[in-house]
């Protein structure tokens, strides 16, 4: 498969579905599109015209002023007490000055000002069609809400998935002199950027993707220079990227540190890192003013103004959120069926054993894209350290806060910054598996990626965002809405499919890209004796994949069957009777409106939801009395 199929194959799988429902109000994305308008209309950040006009009226991410910091005023105050009382003299009558509060996103402002040419752009084209350019000067509320849907999408297209596509290509190429086998690096790749939470977060306006391609591509020019294959000069977009990253989202702080370790580590002469410094004075220059300007200090974030008490309380508990680590968060972040890690990309689990390849596997000084295996040593490399850092300081964040479960979620996305670490290592155990004679050793490595991809391709195509209550949202969530016709919007519809109907591109697209995948270039080659062996690797790694599937079908029945009369913790509603309330609301709020002949959902599914009840119940009752 030529570089052109693979990349449209991957571009297509990317772009093709568009999960939007109005009605839920995303909270993550509308504060951020919010103040993207206000910068461009109103040339502020506060959020309230259009909070105001599109009634969005939840407290969730989002922040208030207190007019500018009630520390600052109430410091202000104490000086001119003191200063009085030292110079004795009657205190003056005070100005009384108007003090508006306002609301404010309080998300790291980086993917609101990269939205900002964006929406500049598609103004010009309403203006240009004759239209009003100002959101605030529609006065139908049926345009305003069409004209956020039309915003929605180009921001999600421009500022997550381009991104997403472009980190995808620069982590390929940096790949190549560790993993020199085309097909082995282009399965690491689609493992990362398909088969994890970087899928779900490549279709929303949400920082998590945007911010971890930045500061990974931070990382891999720090590398290429600190390995002398690329000039120091390059170490200025490094910082850039990186202090971009930490703009767009405050969690990469935990990535940023190590990344500054292994900077001093590989860069030589030490005084090069003034490059990177200098680029990164722009975006941590710009953060700083939002601070100031929203809250009234460049230390002070949105988060020290929540609108939200309990998410204030969260924030309160130790340093920031962040306590001890608890079992209870860990197992929930990693190994549950609602929101764990490895059972959402189960190629993971190959992943971290990849880093013992990566110990002291180096890379000679050579020119970028020479594959080369490197001299070895007893230490190991300032990659593998790099790369264990990151790993060990997202698994302890996740595990020690107080807001682990990070409400509507497809998985720990407060993690998801550590996963592009094990992109290299398992492509490294991929080249062990490749040339071993025995295909078992493939299957193994390459069926749990193939699963990991589907998962996730199936999330995207209906519902992207799971309640934290699911106990299984894949197989009673995901798989119901997908065979009641629930299907988000997606390029089928322009081409007159609906339902189920319009994933057809989509999953052929993702049958050939599977394809490709498990058995490699044997599929189009001449028969010879290396290439059946490999094609039957492939063959057996989806069995694998299928075999793994199945198994979490399996599962997921006898947990339902368990969990279906069991009592809520905190409720006294009942499993089964919360599915299909959730099922029902879930159906009610859904964008596009599947065909007419819809089924009832979850309760008519074979053991899922479903209650026995005696028949004439009340009629029973009447009998009974006197």
């Amino acid at each position: 498969m030529g570089a052109g199929v693979f990349w449209g194959l991957v571009a297509i799988l990317l772009v093709y579905n568009f999960p939007y429902f109005r009605v839920l109000q995303h909270a993550n994305e509308l504060p951020r599109l919010f103040q993207t308008m206000a910068m461009v209309e109103e040339g502020r950040y506060s959020i309230d015209t259009y909070k105001t006009l599109y009634g969005y009226h939840k407290a969730m991410d989002v922040s208030r002023s207190h007019c500018l910091g009630p520390r600052i005023i109430a410091a202000v105050d104490r000086t001119r007490v003191r200063a009085r009382a030292r110079t004795k003299t009657k205190p003056e009558t005070k100005l009384k000055t108007p003090c508006v509060e306002r609301y404010y996103s309080n998300k790291a402002p980086g993917m609101s000002f990269l939205a900002v040419p964006v929406y500049a752009l598609v103004r010009q084209v309403w203006k240009g069609q004759g239209k009003p350019a100002d959101i605030k000067a529609v006065r139908d509320p049926k345009e305003r809400f069409r004209r956020l849907k039309v915003i929605t999408f180009w921001v999600r297209l421009l500022t997550a998935a381009l991104p997403a596509f472009l980190f995808l290509l620069l982590l390929s190429a940096w790949m190549r002199p560790f993993v020199p086998e085309v097909h082995l690096r282009r399965v690491a790749v689609a493992a990362y950027g398909l088969g994890t939470l970087a899928f779900t977060y490549s279709v929303q306006v949400m920082s998590h993707q945007l911010a971890t391609s930045l500061m990974f591509s931070a990382f891999i020019f720090v590398h290429l220079v600190g390995r002398g294959r690329a000039r120091q000069w390059l170490l200025a977009p490094a910082g850039f990227l990186g202090a971009a990253a930490l703009a767009s989202d405050y969690q990469l702080v935990f990535a940023a540190v190590p990344l500054a370790l292994y900077t001093l580590w590989v860069v030589r002469p030490v005084g090069r890192v003034v490059w990177a410094i200098l680029g990164a004075l722009p975006p941590i220059a710009l953060l700083l003013h939002y601070h100031l300007a929203a809250f009234g200090s460049v230390f002070w974030t949105g988060y020290e103004f929540l609108v939200a008490r309990q998410d204030a309380a969260l924030h309160d508990k130790g340093l920031l959120g962040i306590t001890t680590p608890t079992w209870e968060a860990f197992y929930g972040s990693f190994l549950s069926q609602d929101n764990g890690l490895l059972y959402f990309s189960p190629w993971l689990v190959p992943g971290l054993v990849g880093l013992g390849w990566l110990w002291r596997r180096r890379v000679s000084h050579g020119a970028i894209g020479q594959p080369s295996s490197g001299p070895t040593s007893r230490w190991p490399s300032a990659e593998w350290f790099f790369i264990v850092a990151v790993l060990f300081a997202y698994t302890y964040f996740i595990s020690s806060i107080a807001f682990w479960r990070g409400g509507w979620q497809t998985g720990p996305r407060y993690v998801n910054a550590m996963l592009p670490g094990l992109v290299l290592p398992y492509g490294l155990l991929l080249r062990r598996a490749w040339d071993r004679p025995t295909p078992w050793a493939w299957a193994l490595a390459v069926g749990p990626a193939l699963a990991s991809i589907v998962i996730y391709a199936f999330i995207v195509a209906t519902f992207p965002h799971f309640p934290d209550k699911y106990k299984f949202p894949l197989f009673d969530l995901v798989g119901p809405l997908y065979s009641d016709g629930y299907v988000a919007y997606n390029a089928g519809w322009l081409l007159g499919l609906t339902g189920r109907a319009s994933l057809v591109p989509y999953f052929v697209a993702l049958a050939l890209l599977l394809g490709y995948l498990a058995a490699g270039p044997s599929l189009t080659s001449r028969f010879r004796a290396v290439h059946g062996r490999r094609l039957l690797a492939g063959t057996l790694a989806v069995v694998a994949a299928v075999a793994m599937l199945g198994m979490y079908q399996h599962w997921a029945e006898v947990g339902l069957r368990l969990e279906t009369p069991r009592r809520l913790k905190g409720s006294r509603e009942t499993y089964g009777h919360f599915l299909r309330r959730a099922g029902s609301d879930i159906r009610n709020l859904w964008e596009p409106q599947p065909p007419p002949a819809r089924r009832r959902g979850i309760a008519r599914r074979r053991g899922i939801g479903r209650r026995r009840r005696p028949r004439y119940r009340s009629h029973r009752r009447h009998r009974r009395r006197p």
